[in-house]
């Protein structure tokens, strides 16, 4: 994507008109197809369906492979995500391999961090925790070697998901408890949420309502 035609997304964007178009070498291609971090909220917030459904709109558009790189990493990341939720293990393995073929050769270790989080929420939804504990601690290990303290707060929260589904609820509630504030500190109020939700979710399973309820309050 060249730079002017950037800053004709940002200004749609700007304007909250996500109907806008832009124009690409390869045809055009609404500005909401240009946001794929809103496809993680619909996730998160369990309409993966749809985020499937506008993420695959955009990645077999003809003007997909003009798009940066980054828009590009993290619609097929978001992709594999919402496939966990929803799709065959097939197609999964499919979106895995083809994320891992434009990150690996990038060695950027951002990059890696985020590949390694996506394949840890596919294990963790397809009932392999082992294996998203690993990727967490490895998307964590990739976001401190590149620099960038923020980044491990998104994996913190699936590690702590693996943890609880290991049963191993001490060590979850420690997690969960360690990295609440800083989720809500930087805003990012829909993983806290759930967080609060995994919080709930031990409790009960300790027989403990009262402690379960505060959660939900919280």
């Amino acid at each position: 994507m060249k730079q002017d035609e950037l800053e004709r997304a940002r200004q749609a964007i700007h304007k909250h008109d996500p109907s806008a178009t832009v124009e690409l070498a390869g045809g055009a291609l609404q500005v909401e197809s240009l946001l794929p971090a809103g496809t993680l909220v619909s996730i998160l917030r369990g309409d993966a369906d749809s985020a499937l459904q506008r993420l695959h709109t955009m990645l077999t558009h003809p003007a997909a492979e003009h798009l940066p790189a980054g828009i590009l990493l993290m619609a097929r990341a978001h992709h594999l995500q919402a496939l966990a939720a929803t799709g065959t293990e097939s197609a999964i393995e499919q979106a895995a391999a083809a994320l891992r073929e434009q990150i690996v050769p990038a060695r950027n270790a951002y990059l890696q961090s985020y590949l390694h989080f996506s394949l840890g929420v596919a294990d963790l939804l397809q009932g392999r925790p082992a294996a998203a504990l690993t990727h967490a601690a490895m998307s964590i290990e990739r976001a401190l070697a590149g620099g960038c303290q923020a980044a491990t707060l998104v994996p913190g929260l699936l590690h702590a998901q693996a943890l609880a589904d290991l049963a191993r609820d001490t060590d979850a509630a420690d997690a969960l408890a360690r990295s609440l504030a800083s989720w809500k500190r930087h805003g990012y109020h829909l993983i806290a949420a759930a967080a609060h939700l995994e919080q709930t979710r031990l409790h009960l399973r300790q027989g403990a309502p009262a402690a379960a309820r505060a959660s939900l309050d919280a």
